[in-house]
């Protein structure tokens, strides 16, 4: 790629018009400044040698393009490329202006320019203002500035799309979108047809907010570029999954408040204490601007980062994790910055107070939108505006919320960064008039287990002291609570604390039914903090340990070193068998830096193990760095989206010839270790005796399984009720792979998602599948669940379903049994209820 210096009397000018170029291009865009005199280049001036020395560094085969500001930074620039120690003709001086010209370089050079186009669209740069004022260009056009980059003109296409998403583009699916076409060099505009709103660049997260695109809203995503095709492709692609969005396990919502009841339900739990108030912090900018606009965007692009990294650190489980990287786009967002900076060159402007004018601008836009999901993201904006603000006057960014004794915290409006600081110990419960159940506020309650009542009326800060009872799953609360709702609250949460507690207590010992037989409970994870969870919530081992994470949104391939310290972390807190599966990506998930052919049906295309065989110069560092990762563990090492008993030995060919370089290296590993393949298409699982032939285990993958078993696919809404692993055509072909099993005397488990669910772990024990991986804080909940049932009736059960029509007939079945279990033991029943 063709790189650029800017040659400036100012250094702050040159890194200025350098920040504007990376907003433009990418963080890793080859551009250089060569600004100032002096020890530190702050004085004014042009310093040559500078200028050589930076030059000499610049490592870009195919040319490096020089602006300068003004007449002597030229003379001192033609006098560097002779003090270099050889000539080089890749180095091209330009008369570009240089703020028009370094921007029309740039990303002329992105979308890969040759030396000449990029030095011809420089010095076109000018021309759009000259067209806006009416001015004649001074000079002749250079011919080369009028040729396309290729001989193909730029491609035109466009793709409209139903929205299914139940809240629409809120923060997170937008954030995909934005993820998503940062990839491609072509602009991206997309409009709302529905609410004739638009276009927007779909590189801006405020751009596709403000959209307010909403569930059953039509857009149109029109493309233009030399990659529009591809960028569409994986726009559709995005959709086909509503764009990554997971439905959260939010609380049922009535359409109005129960009776009595004073809000609204946003986090389940019942807690009784004293009502301690939240004082609301108002944006106030108490710093003076140093009355240099460029020194105070400094300022505030510094506090901008500090924040964004922090939000980035602070992750902790995937749901968070799509709430911070929604917040930390914010932070990143082009428009932000954009007004930011606009507001701080009109004149004596603060950054504080620049930042305060454009966060309250946008957090007002979003208050004011239809949609009631999207007014809900104006917390977001009013959370990162305090962070920002905190940071820029010296104070901690995070909120710290200090009570002298544990109580349930009483506030207008909880923000996700003060949510994510209550300490479960401390904040007993929160109740505050604004808010829902779909604010990322009580998304992060529940995942810390604190209830929460929102919308609440009849109370107030005048109420602090007094004791406060709630039910978070009800809405309800109750300010000075009488003795008959304080007794029937108590005896309500003692038995959830009953059987919690029993759970808890005995999240150590094994899983064994009323008639003695053990059912094993591994975790799935996905990171060193799941991994954390599975521990503590007494997992036996992990079923499956993802490794994805290793590769998604890198620009490049991770080193095999990198991959041993990652995996390392993840496995220290564990114990017992740590089941690995293999990179499972590939067109539905594509990689950055693995580029593929577009497919027209991604989830039957090439990912997972067919990605990897094609891939060996990815696969092999892959499966060294497992092994090697590995040492003093007891791994399990499966291969993901086996259809055929080809694959899964070619797999398992080099899974050897990674342990033979290591031997001949003398590099320490695990060997041997148990292989296993994931059984998540129905070939797999009708060949399943075949296949057992050389392997030690098989786990089964429901999600997948599913939707191929049901030709539905699981990101698809409108099909969605056939996405259930307790179909009785699921439910057999589970059965055929236990008896593929048995008969090799193998090992089975179920790692898909469906073994959280009480009710299907519960069915799939009764098929003979002795082994779940669960989530990691259910662990304890459904091993819970299990001693209070008798295997032999699930196997009636299980049984029966397999004669069955459809889910439904097979959840009633299982959930009566349940309910009569329940009678008999409590616990089993808390546990259901509780997973």
């Amino acid at each position: 790629m063709v790189g650029l210096v800017l040659v400036s009397h100012s250094k702050r000018l040159a890194e200025a018009v350098r920040e504007l170029v990376l907003q433009m291009t990418t963080p890793d865009f080859p551009i250089a400044v060569a600004g100032g005199v002096g020890e530190t280049h702050d004085e004014l001036g042009t310093d040559a040698v500078h200028i050589a020395e930076v030059l000499q560094n610049m490592n870009c085969p195919e040319g490096v393009l020089v602006l300068m500001d003004l007449g002597s930074a030229v003379l001192s620039a033609e006098t560097s490329l002779e003090l270099l120690e050889t000539p080089d003709k890749r180095i091209r001086l330009c008369p570009a202006p240089l703020v028009e010209g370094a921007i029309a370089a740039a990303v002329c050079a992105q979308a890969g320019g040759s030396l000449d186009e990029v030095a011809a669209e420089a010095e076109l740069g000018l021309a759009p203002k000259q067209q806006q004022l009416g001015v004649e260009p001074a000079a002749e056009i250079p011919s080369a500035a009028a040729q396309p980059l290729t001989e193909k003109p730029d491609e035109t296409a466009e793709l409209v799309l139903d929205i299914a998403n139940p809240h629409g583009l809120h923060a997170r699916p937008a954030a995909a979108l934005v993820q998503t076409v940062s990839r491609f060099s072509g602009a991206v505009e997309v409009s709302n047809l529905t609410a004739k709103r638009g276009p927007a660049s779909a590189r801006s997260l405020t751009s596709l907010s403000l959209l307010q695109i909403r569930k059953g809203d039509q857009i149109k995503v029109i493309c233009r570029g030399q990659d529009c095709a591809a960028a569409l492709d994986a726009i559709r692609k995005l959709a086909a999954i509503d764009f990554g969005d997971t439905p959260d396990a939010a609380p049922a919502i009535a359409a109005k408040a129960v009776a009595g009841a004073h809000g609204l339900p946003g986090s389940d739990g019942i807690v009784v204490g004293p009502l301690a108030t939240l004082q609301p912090v108002d944006l106030i900018a108490n710093d003076q601007s140093s009355g240099d606009p460029a020194s105070e965007m400094a300022r505030l692009a510094a506090a901008m980062k500090a924040v964004s990294d922090e939000v980035q650190q602070a992750k902790r489980g995937a749901g968070a994790n799509e709430i911070l990287e929604a917040q930390a786009l914010i932070l990143s967002d082009p428009i932000v910055e954009t007004k930011a900076r606009a507001i701080l060159q009109r004149g004596n402007t603060s950054a504080g107070r620049a930042w305060i004018d454009v966060t309250r601008e946008l957090a007002a836009q979003y208050a004011a939108m239809d949609d009631a999901y999207l007014r809900e993201r104006a917390a977001d904006v009013r959370d990162i505006a305090r962070r920002v603000l905190r940071q820029l006057q010296g104070e901690s960014a995070t909120p710290v919320i200090n009570l002298d004794v544990p109580a349930v915290l009483f506030t207008d409006e909880l923000l996700p960064s003060e949510a994510s600081a209550c300490d479960p110990t401390k904040v007993l419960g929160v109740i505050t008039t604004k808010g829902s159940a779909t604010s990322h506020s009580a998304i992060l309650l529940r995942t810390l287990g604190i209830p929460m009542v929102v919308g609440a009326t009849g109370i107030g800060a005048s109420d602090a002291g007094k004791t406060v009872a709630l039910d978070g799953s009800t809405g309800e609360f109750w300010i000075d609570p009488n003795a008959e709702v304080l007794a029937k609250l108590q005896t309500l949460r003692d038995a959830e604390a009953q059987a919690r507690q029993q759970a808890e207590l005995t999240r150590t010992q094994p899983s064994i039914t009323l008639d003695g037989t053990r059912i094993q409970v591994l975790a799935n994870v996905g990171n060193a903090r799941d991994s954390q969870l599975a521990a503590e919530n007494g997992a036996e081992g992990v079923g499956l340990l993802r490794t994805e994470f290793l590769f998604v949104s890198q620009k490049e391939a991770p080193t095999e070193e990198e991959q041993v310290r990652a995996l390392r972390e993840m496995y220290e807190p564990l114990s017992g068998p740590i089941t690995v599966r293999t990179l499972d990506v590939g067109a539905d998930k594509p990689l950055p830096f693995l580029p593929q052919p577009g497919e027209h049906n991604p989830y039957l295309g090439v990912r997972g193990i067919r990605l990897s065989l094609h891939s060996p110069q990815l696969f092999l560092p892959h499966l060294r760095a497992i092994l090697r990762s590995g040492v003093g563990h007891d791994i399990w090492l499966m291969f993901p989206m086996i259809a055929l008993v080809e694959e899964t030995r070619e797999a398992l060919r080099l899974l050897e010839r990674a342990h033979l370089q290591l031997n001949t290296a003398k590099i320490d590993h695990a060997w041997p270790i148990k292989r296993g393949i994931m059984i998540e298409v129905p070939a797999a699982a009708l060949l399943a005796e075949q296949l057992a032939e050389d392997l030690d285990f098989f786990s089964i993958g429901t999600n997948d399984l599913t939707q191929y078993t049901m030709a539905a696919e699981r990101g698809n809404t409108n099909v969605a009720d056939l996405q259930d692993a307790l179909h009785p055509a699921v439910l057999r072909l589970m059965r055929a792979v236990a008896e593929g099993a048995k008969l090799r005397h193998r090992h089975v488990s179920i790692c898909g998602d469906a073994a959280s669910d009480p009710l299907a772990a519960a069915v799939f024990a009764g098929l003979g599948i002795h082994s779940l991986s669960v989530r990691p804080k259910q662990a304890a909940s459904i091993k819970a669940l299990f001693r209070g049932l008798e295997l032999a009736q699930l196997e009636k059960i299980a049984t029966q379903s397999l004669q069955g029509q459809n889910a439904a007939e097979v959840r009633r079945l299982i959930g009566d049994y349940l309910q009569n279990a329940s009678r008999k033991n409590p616990t089993a029943d808390v546990a259901a209820k509780t997973s």
